[in-house]
């Protein structure tokens, strides 16, 4: 039943791809903000105060729909606000959102051992929505209007959906590095299960310190030209890691991976939109891509799973080798598609 809970998130937040625009053009982005933070807190509030297995799963849920609206809705409105430089805008936002997705795991284990529990952690998005809001209630956000001018019946291209399947392909290779990293360096590489802990310490590190390059960068560099290197570091590091399964190039290549997979969301999201924006579908475009992570959430671990328990997890984690491939493949059809990038 605990497998289930992962999923029941992932299919919250892919169903919030297929709502975001809507919400957007009912309520506007700034109610759409606050009123998807606000109920992403409530959610975890009810999470903490489960007292049986449904209403766990009903929390969860409800976190992946209202954390993907939220999602869908800030980088729509990234988009909106900084036009050319969106690339900038969301790696430096995802800088941010990779500090906070290693700080939360490390506030649950300092509750547990102080002795408070792994409720009290899941109260602090309240308080930081309640933060953000006092401090920037006052902040302007772009009107439902771009939304509403958009629903007009047209769809969104071919292209944009290549860079959609290259998100989803992209939030599989991180998910694969991050839930069977500690696992893999233990039962495959062979080392102590208190080092094989340690593993992600030098993932991480590299994981943060990109997404900081990843932004200098960008000030200077197009999306295009990135993506194509994050993925090449990627691969480089998955091959090291997966197929030389000894303690020091695992290590390294699982570092490398960590560098390289930081900014193949960012990047990859900002080229997805920037198609949509050239089919007059900014808004629609960010708001579907919500739904990327979701439905590789939802499918690519257990998969992974699968072939772990068939094949090994030395297998499994080869796996991640042939999704970095299709995911240069699918980079360069977008490429050959012939979509016009601006640069950043």
């Amino acid at each position: 039943m605990t497998g289930l809970a992962p999923s029941m998130m992932a299919a919250g937040v892919g169903i919030a791809g297929l709502i975001t625009d809507f919400v957007i053009r009912r309520l506007g982005a700034s109610r759409a903000c606050w009123a998807s933070a606000i109920a992403m807190a409530v959610g975890a509030f009810g999470l903490a105060s489960a007292s049986n297995i449904a209403s766990v799963f009903a929390s969860l849920f409800s976190m992946g729909v209202t954390g993907g609206v939220l999602l869908g809705v800030t980088s729509s409105t990234l988009s909106q606000h900084h036009g050319n430089k969106q690339a900038v805008a969301i790696v430096e936002a995802n800088i941010i959102a990779g500090v906070f997705s290693v700080a939360a795991p490390l506030f649950l284990v300092i509750s547990e051992h102080a002795g408070f529990g792994w409720q009290l952690p899941l109260a602090l998005p309240g308080f930081a929505v309640l933060v953000a809001y006092l401090s920037f209630r006052t902040e302007t956000f772009p009107s439902g209007h771009t939304a509403r001018l958009e629903h007009t019946g047209k769809r969104l291209t071919r292209h944009y959906w290549v860079y959609w399947m290259l998100l989803v392909t992209v939030v599989a290779d991180e998910n694969a590095l991050n839930v069977w990293g500690p696992q893999y360096f233990e039962s495959v590489v062979g080392v102590a299960r208190s080092t094989a802990q340690l593993a992600p310490v030098a993932f991480y590190i590299a994981f943060l310190g990109s997404r900081v390059f990843g932004a200098l960068l960008t000030r200077r560099y197009n999306e295009t030209g990135l993506l194509y290197l994050s993925l090449a570091s990627t691969l480089f590091g998955a091959s090291r890691y997966a197929l030389w399964p000894a303690t020091i190039p695992a290590i390294f290549g699982y570092a490398i991976a960590g560098f390289g997979v930081a900014n193949l969301w960012p990047l990859t999201l900002s080229l997805a939109i920037r198609a949509g924006k050239a089919g007059g579908l900014a808004s629609t475009a960010a708001a579907r891509t919500s739904s990327a992570p979701g439905l590789s959430t939802l499918i690519v671990p257990p998969a992974l799973g699968v072939i772990a328990d068939q094949f090994g997890l030395h297998i499994a984690q080869f796996a991640i080798v042939l999704m970095v491939l299709c995911g240069l493949v699918l980079l360069r059809h977008a490429q050959s598609s012939g979509v016009v990038i601006a640069s950043a």
